[in-house]
């Protein structure tokens, strides 16, 4: 018999809120050069965007894929998610090398073979397997997050059907694996008294962009997604209750956020480590998976606004966005670092902003495109619902452990 999947419709409120987390963490980097950012607090961990995105990401490809079946499908699924990433991460890959000094291009002082060894797992979008925080966050480092994409695309259609098995057990496996990984990578951290953020091996390498940890994060998201789809019809019809829910869950967003410095220094006085990697995920799983949830009913007065046209064209760039924007900012590094006023501020937005819709238009639909009519042409297909295309992309976000320092100024430079 034919299995039929529910009717599918749009999550527009969803991508309007990827534009969000992307601006979010581009204030967190572009503070370190213009003065009107500088009432935005250091000691909180505004990387926690990442998790957001890891999150938005598993929930999305879910909602949207939840059906692949055999392996034709699943090769799709991986040509249109390859198509996705790679072409605009290859273009912000090459203009940094192109336009920067040398030295910007890593966060330490270079040692023989790192130019190398960056190059060539940064264009095959593994970066982040190397245990080391030098090439994590090399060239672009934003891209880290791409890189860790990629290893869950990898894992997805796997992850899925664990998650679909009628065995306990088995559906068990994409949550229990990951748990087992991270006891065992923030053991060896707090045991080894590995530094935050150093060259080579620190915690920012161990724990935050290693896919294998953050593989909770996006897994996270699949468990949501398939929570969705089965409790979106109760929340028909319920506008006022909703309303007041998704309102509550952005104050409880923020309270969490405002919470954090306090939340690291308890655990700190226990293990560095723990606190690092508690902070950057768990801290944040409810509030943004509940945020998630309710915003995809769509059906409260926060969902409404975020349905807006504008707000959801600057959501279908802000990949783009998240791509560009540390390549600018590590330009006014270089030459413009005397260029810290209101107006080079809003200079530099245009440049992002520009820069993030030429990259949408001209390489990222343009690949997308290509791929589409490439595997109809080779007769293997995927049916998708029709979702506003944004949301179904890296959502990965940027995070560049302390890159907000100059490069010269890191430590062990």
């Amino acid at each position: 018999m034919k299995q039929t999947e529910p009717e599918q419709g749009r999550l527009e409120s969803l991508t309007s809120l990827r534009f969000f987390a992307a601006l979010f963490i581009l204030l967190y980097h572009a503070r370190a050069q213009f003065d009107i950012l500088a009432f935005l607090p250091k000691e909180y961990e505004f990387p926690q965007g990442v998790t957001f995105f890891f999150i938005l990401s598993g929930f999305i490809l879910t909602y949207v894929y939840q059906g692949l079946m055999n392996s034709k499908q699943n090769k799709a699924f991986w040509i249109k998610r390859f198509a996705r990433l790679w072409p605009l991460h290859l273009f912000w890959l090459i203009v940094p090398i192109a336009l920067l000094p040398m030295s910007f291009l890593f966060a330490y002082k270079m040692r023989e073979g790192d130019f190398w060894t960056a190059l060539t797992t940064n264009f095959f979008l593994i970066q982040t397997a190397v245990p080391n925080t030098q090439i994590a966050f090399s060239f672009n480092p934003p891209a880290w997050s791409i890189s860790n994409e990629l290893f869950f695309y990898a894992m997805f259609p796997f992850s899925v059907l664990l998650f679909k098995s009628k065995n306990w057990f088995l559906k068990l496996i994409p949550i229990a694996v990951p748990a087992m990984l991270i006891v065992l990578f923030v053991g060896f951290s707090h045991a080894a008294h590995l530094p935050k953020m150093c060259y080579g091996l620190s915690q920012q390498s161990l724990i935050f962009t290693n896919p294998l940890v953050r593989m909770l994060d996006f897994n996270l998201g699949i468990l949501v997604a398939f929570l969705y789809l089965r409790t979106r019809h109760f929340f028909e019809n319920k506008k006022i209750a909703n309303s007041f829910i998704e309102i509550f869950l952005l104050v409880y967003v923020a309270s969490t956020v405002a919470l954090t410095p306090f939340v690291r220094i308890i655990i700190s006085n226990q293990s560095e480590s723990l606190a690092f990697w508690f902070v950057n995920s768990p801290l944040v799983w409810l509030p943004f998976s509940l945020l998630i949830l309710f915003c995809a009913y769509g059906k409260g007065l926060v969902s409404i606004l975020l349905s807006n046209r504008v707000l959801r064209f600057l959501g279908e760039v802000s990949f783009s966005l998240y791509l560009c924007h540390f390549t600018i900012f590590l330009y006014y590094r270089a030459y413009l670092l005397e260029h810290r006023s209101n107006i080079d501020f809003l200079i530099f937005m245009t440049l992002c902003m520009v820069s993030s819709v030429g990259g949408y238009f001209l390489i990222e639909k343009p690949a997308r495109s290509y791929a589409a009519k490439r595997l109809v042409q080779t007769k293997i297909s995927i049916s998708e619902p029709k979702l506003s295309s944004s949301a179904v992309l890296s959502e990965n976000t940027c995070h560049h452990g302390d890159q907000t320092k100059e490069p010269d100024t890191c430590p062990g430079k």
